[in-house]
């Protein structure tokens, strides 16, 4: 067997990442495809939210160690209640927010994840210390294959820029929100509410 160096590596993983693209564009597109035919299903369920938030982070880790990156969940100030949502669609929808802020963060930073309660709906932050975003390009950032072009100086982030519009669809769905506040080189937080109580009587 032959001499497998560094270069074979880099090879063999920028391959792997290529692959990887691949399959996420194929899954966005069929998700978005059973989204706008109406044939999307919602499993309607209670959810410990405060869990659901430390598992979006353990499932993102992997992705954050890669630039030294600490995501960590900021208690509540009172215990959340549960909320009545699809957590599969919801689990999506995190992890597309925290994958975003670990992309478009520099090295060594942090990234927050909180959520409280306001009246009758959950509110779900994801604040990071990034690059931020151009007013100019807000109106148009939960469109379909939109992606933001501003780079922290690292390499350009490759992406299918169907993440944030497959999040809406989701957050819509259960008639809830989802927004951005952001300022260029001070970092962004996406926010997204739904109903405690899900007004969902008809299972997409």
């Amino acid at each position: 067997m032959g001499y497998f160096n560094d270069d074979h590596k880099l090879f063999v993983n920028r391959g792997l990442e290529s692959a990887q693209q691949l399959m996420d564009l194929v899954d966005d597109l069929l998700a978005i495809s059973r989204i706008e035919r109406g044939v999307l299903k919602l499993i309607i369920t209670p959810i410990d939210w405060q869990q659901l938030l430390e598992q979006s982070i353990k499932d993102t880790a992997a992705l954050a160690s890669r630039k030294e990156i600490t995501v960590t969940v900021k208690d509540p100030p009172i215990p959340l209640p549960k909320v009545e949502a699809d957590e599969s669609r919801i689990k999506e929808v995190l992890h597309n927010l925290i994958s975003n802020a670990i992309k478009y963060s520099p090295a060594k930073t942090t990234i927050t994840v909180s959520a409280e309660r306001e009246e009758n709906a959950i509110v779900t932050h994801v604040s990071d210390e990034g690059i931020g975003i151009p007013q100019n390009a807000l109106p148009r950032l939960f469109s379909k294959f939109y992606r933001v072009s501003a780079s922290t100086g690292e390499n350009a982030h490759t992406g299918t820029g169907l993440g944030l519009y497959i999040s809406k669809a989701m957050i819509d769905m259960h008639h809830g929100k989802i927004w951005v506040d952001s300022k260029i080189s001070k970092g962004s937080t996406f926010s997204f509410s739904l109903p405690i109580k899900s007004p969902v009587t008809q299972i997409y």
